[in-house]
């Protein structure tokens, strides 16, 4: 049993839920503390993650997906494949490893106020890209322009990160 995972069932989890795959959201079965039937009992944290309670316990809306259409827990984790981290609906999912799950970033980090794109950044007056390939940080070039360097980045990725999904 994975640290996310709890003894919560799909047989429990389908009592009280009821899941639409088309739109990907939850909806109540039954009445429970003061709530009505058929409304979405879920809550978005700081984290830009859906979450939800059942049976007191607090529970990622995608990792409950899966239990739910699955009938058990993922054995790793649940990856967006389009990035959006509310898009629930089980097409957008994928049990992946913590490897496979960092490839497919969409945007940069915070931390990279140079450019604001993914594997650019710049080095003295012109643009680098960079990308990690099996943990080992990989320079793939110097270039007039960010756009230049992001896609030497973008063309890298798609070919050494087969979980890369852009």
């Amino acid at each position: 049993m994975s640290k996310f995972n709890s003894t919560l069932t799909a047989e429990r989890l389908r009592e009280v839920l009821d899941y639409d795959p088309g739109t990907g959201v939850f909806t109540t079965r039954i009445k429970r503390q003061g709530s009505k039937v058929g409304i979405s009992p879920g809550y978005t944290k700081e984290n830009g993650y859906s979450y939800m309670h059942i049976d007191m316990v607090s529970y990622m809306t995608h990792r409950l997906v899966w239990l739910w259409v699955n009938g058990s827990w993922p054995v790793g984790e649940i990856d967006h494949i389009d990035g959006n981290k509310l898009n629930n609906r089980i097409m957008n999912l994928r049990d992946v490893d913590r490897a496979m799950n960092t490839q497919n970033v969409k945007k940069a980090r915070r931390n990279n106020k140079s450019s604001g794109l993914l594997g650019a950044y710049r080095k003295g007056n012109r643009w680098q890209a960079q990308i990690r390939i099996g943990g080992v940080g990989t320079t793939l070039g110097t270039f007039s322009t960010p756009e230049e360097a992001h896609a030497a980045y973008l063309g890298a990725k798609r070919l050494f990160h087969p979980g890369c999904t852009i």
